[in-house]
């Protein structure tokens, strides 16, 4: 999709219209003598009306020498205010020298109100613009700096949860002995562990992707085995959180995909849906194709993600609805922003359904694949 182009200080096509716009004002107050009583007034100072000896400017001359001024004063951009400033101070000088060189070696009267009120106009509104945009500028980085100190604090927070639970884990086998106990805590612990990698891959290719510098070894790759690995590795994590997995895929089902980046991406959508699921539900797992697309959805019954937050789940850095009764939330927002920059590398597109049909709650997401 095109960007929108932008209207601020730093386009110049915006800066033209605005002192063009300005210059046109100006010029029809000039048309209809609005400026006549300054303009003679100033003429009366400095060349004497009653003299006969010098030729005036036509109100034509006057207009176009305003249009001509807040076209110069838009063409070039400072940024600086002290520049802006020395800018249109030195137009005004400049413009003086010139109406007084011409009145003494010409006899020509150029105009002076109208241009000097151009000149003053457009540099007071440009730095207002600049001033204006620099501000925005400002805050915007103001509110970028934020969003990078709460991402750091909830990714520290996130990855020493994790490895706090690691180490219990590893404290549980060291004083225990074979058998369930043991089990549980070698279970936790490769669960967190592969969260943890998860989480730092997906930080590390959401950059990537962005960036355009992330290789896609697309391939036409069957599915399922695919579905059934990714659904083995999330198995311990389901049955902490007693939820159960369900996978419908028929054998042909084919996509034109990244093997290890599609695995990542049901990885992340496994994981989500997990984290987010009601106790003694179950997480659904469904691909079909059509119309040369495979579609592959992973839906969890929990609650729902209203429609006007729908859109800010696949931003990465916003948290989702989790569910404090089920394992860890995932607080970073990452996994869902990768799966749609992933899967958008790959030709497609990724959706979200909630509350999802045919229950009352519960997420839905589905992605569409090329198939070939």
């Amino acid at each position: 999709m095109r960007r929108a182009r932008s209207i601020r200080y730093h386009a110049r096509w915006v800066r033209i219209l605005c002192c063009l716009a300005v210059g046109i004002g100006i010029g029809n107050a000039v048309f209809f003598n609005g400026l006549s009583v300054p303009e003679t007034a100033i003429r009366d100072y400095v060349v004497y009306s009653e003299s006969t000896l010098f030729r005036y400017a036509p109100p034509s001359v006057e207009i176009l020498i305003v249009l001509g001024l807040c076209l110069l004063a838009a063409w070039v951009r400072f940024e600086r205010p002290l520049l802006m400033v020395l800018s249109g101070g030195g137009m005004v000088v400049g413009y003086v020298f010139i109406y007084m060189t011409i009145l003494l070696t010409r006899e020509y009267v150029l105009p002076a109100v109208a241009p000097l009120l151009a000149i003053l106009s457009c540099s007071g509104m440009l730095e207002t613009m600049a001033w204006s945009e620099e501000r925005s500028r400002r805050r915007e980085l103001e509110d970028i700096d934020r969003a990078r100190q709460q991402f750091i604090d909830m990714l520290v927070h996130d990855l020493r949860r994790r490895v706090s639970s690691v180490l219990s884990s590893a404290s549980v086998i060291e004083r225990a002995e074979r058998g369930q106990p043991m089990t549980e805590a070698l279970s936790t612990m490769r669960t967190s562990a592969e969260r943890i990698m998860l989480l730092v891959n997906d930080l590390l290719d959401i950059r990537k992707v962005e960036e355009g510098v992330m290789a896609l070894n697309r391939q036409r790759t069957p599915l399922l085995p695919l579905l059934q690995a990714t659904m083995a590795h999330t198995e311990d994590a389901a049955a902490m959180a007693e939820l159960s997995l369900s996978l419908e895929c028929p054998t042909t089902a084919q996509g034109s995909v990244d093997p290890h980046i599609f695995a990542r991406v049901m990885a992340n959508l496994l994981w989500n849906a997990v984290q987010h699921g009601s106790r003694g539900s179950a997480v659904e797992i469904a691909c079909k194709q059509e119309a040369g697309m495979t579609h592959v959805s992973v839906g969890n019954r929990g609650p729902i993600i209203a429609a006007s937050e729908q859109e800010s789940v696949f931003r990465a850095f916003v948290s989702g609805h989790g569910n404090p009764n089920n394992v860890a939330t995932d607080s970073t927002g990452l996994g869902l922003s990768f799966c749609r920059l992933a899967v958008e590398a790959h030709g497609g597109s990724i959706t979200l359904e909630s509350p999802w049909a045919p229950h009352s709650d519960g997420v839905n997401v589905t992605m569409t694949l090329p198939s070939e």
